[in-house]
């Protein structure tokens, strides 16, 4: 069963093979209709109390928040300029683009794989929206 599962190259094959695909879409569809919002209003809330802030929005993959916080800060600062490692998905750098910034990579520090911050207030300058620090994970 496991090398039938393996040698298809597509998802839905996977999924057609087990029924999770149909069985977690039902589910979904059903949760909806009985508790609507309810997870997300709890989670909501508690965020709120959490950081003391009234508004909060929630997002379906960190790629949607990135694009949403690059675009208000380009709106607020009427600058374009976001500074970026350039150790970082191109996922980040696509969302960048497409809320109309411009990618500005600033190299990494010779130790490890985070940004040099002597050359990150080098790259700061009068077009600067804001800066994203990627983070690895890395202890040393």
């Amino acid at each position: 069963m496991i090398r039938e599962i393996v040698s298809f190259q597509s998802r839905i094959h996977i999924y057609r093979c087990t029924f999770f695909f149909f069985r977690f879409l039902l589910a979904l569809i059903l949760e909806q209709f009985t508790k609507p919002n309810r997870n997300k209003i709890q989670l909501k809330n508690a965020i709120r109390s959490v950081f003391n802030k009234d508004t909060v929005f929630l997002t379906g993959q960190c790629r949607e928040a990135i694009y949403y916080l690059v675009k208000y800060a380009i709106l607020k600062s009427k600058k374009n300029e976001v500074i970026v490692s350039p150790y970082t998905l191109y996922h980040v750098v696509n969302m960048i683009i497409l809320a109309g910034g411009k990618p500005v990579f600033v190299d990494l520090g010779e130790s490890d794989l985070s940004i040099d911050f002597s050359k990150l207030k080098e790259s700061v300058n009068e077009k600067t929206c804001c800066i994203l620090l990627t983070h690895l994970g890395y202890i040393s």
